[in-house]
């Protein structure tokens, strides 16, 4: 689950939860091994859903980042979340 502290009840989310999402600091991309720690995950799981293209990444310099921008993006559009 990528975001533990949000609950689904049919098609409406949790409101208090929905704003604990949207007050966390908003980037663009993470470091695979911070993503890990967030979503409570294994550094190996994140590699294994980049690996699958699961998780969208973007290469930036010698780093392979978690791109935020299109997760957040394909988490809204889908119908459910879990």
């Amino acid at each position: 689950m990528l975001f533990p502290n949000v609950t689904q009840r049919g098609d409406i989310m949790d409101e208090q939860a929905i704003r604990q999402v949207l007050l966390l600091p908003h980037v663009q991309v993470m470091h695979r091994e911070k993503f890990a720690e967030l979503v409570g995950v294994s550094p190996g799981v994140v590699e294994g859903w980049v690996d699958r293209g699961q998780v969208d990444s973007i290469v930036i310099g010698k780093h392979r980042l978690i791109n935020m921008v299109k997760l957040t993006l394909r988490c809204l559009e889908q119908e459910t979340y879990f």
